[in-house]
């Protein structure tokens, strides 16, 4: 099973309406390696569905093809 490990390309790659963060812009709430408000991110983060996590078995992304290490 995928995971997120410490890829937050969801984190610029989205617009998040709630915190005025455009898409394309690094959110002011990442850590390092991760979410700081991970416990009460906005409802547009916790919707948001990364291709690469539901493609479970590899047939749009391989395993190595997770969207920080491809940009």
């Amino acid at each position: 099973m995928r995971t997120c490990g410490d890829c937050t390309a969801c984190c610029t790659v989205m617009g998040v309406e709630e915190l005025e963060k455009p898409a394309g812009v690094p959110c002011p709430k990442v850590g390092k390696g991760c979410c700081t408000i991970y416990a009460t991110k906005p409802p547009s983060c916790t919707e948001f569905e990364c291709v690469w996590l539901t493609d479970r078995k590899g047939e749009v992304f391989k395993d190595n093809e997770r969207p920080d290490r491809v940009g």
